[in-house]
């Protein structure tokens, strides 16, 4: 996964290196390869990495999977290594969270790894959840634990996150594109790039009655905190 970021005037590309929890099913973690990618000086994180359960069923059908309590199972092992090796290297995680259409079983469960992860680890376990889909619930868990939510273009037509933000503290909101996903009106349809911030930021500042101006400054400070890049 690549952030791009834009620190005053210059824009800067990093990376995180992980295993997504669904989009290779047959992907296995290899701590050495991993272990010399988080070496590299753009390396920021590990991820995006977590629990999908959104797709399980259709993916069943297709015999993508073979078995549903297998596949989750195979999921939460291979978020289980990289939240140690996130604490171990010291790098904070990125993380994909995708409940089970209705739900916030995917979270759930990935709450209940982190936070059993957390007493060995304190606040070597930390990062930013992805693409947040949660409610203010599942937010107060996460922030209670150190980590940041981001929030995409679906913010610009989707209503019923509107709650959510207003309830995430501002050191502690990060803004992205997901691109080549969820384009932001006006441009919703089109395949997503990241000219298609401004828009977001936009709404962000709407929905939170800030300045631009202030959400800009306050998320390039809550990023460069939250992945400590140079």
């Amino acid at each position: 996964m690549f952030l791009f970021v834009a620190t005053g005037r210059v824009l800067g590309v990093w990376a995180t290196v992980g295993i997504h929890p669904s989009d290779n099913h047959k992907e296995e973690w290899d701590e050495g390869r991993f272990a010399k990618l988080a070496k590299m000086p753009k390396v920021v994180g590990i991820g995006e990495c977590g629990l999908d359960y959104y797709r399980l069923d259709a993916d069943h059908a297709r015999r993508k999977i073979a078995n549903r309590d297998d596949e989750i199972d195979r999921q939460r092992d291979l978020f289980e290594h990289q939240m140690e090796f996130a604490a171990s290297h010291d790098l904070p995680l990125m993380l994909h969270g995708r409940p089970t259409k209705g739900t916030m079983d995917a979270y759930e469960d990935m709450l209940y790894m982190l936070e059993g992860a957390s007493r060995g680890h304190g606040d070597r376990l930390r990062g930013d959840i992805h693409f947040f889909v949660g409610d203010t619930i599942i937010a107060k868990r996460f922030l209670d634990l150190g980590f940041s939510m981001s929030f995409t273009g679906v913010i610009t037509f989707a209503p019923e996150y509107d709650e959510v933000i207003r309830y995430i503290p501002p050191d502690r909101i990060l803004l992205e594109t997901d691109s080549p996903y969820v384009a932001p009106i006006p441009n919703r349809g089109k395949r997503n790039e990241p000219a298609y911030m401004i828009p977001i930021y936009q709404k962000m500042a709407e929905i939170r009655n800030t300045s631009l101006d202030d959400l800009i400054e306050r998320t390039r400070m809550n990023i460069q905190r939250t992945f400590q890049f140079h």
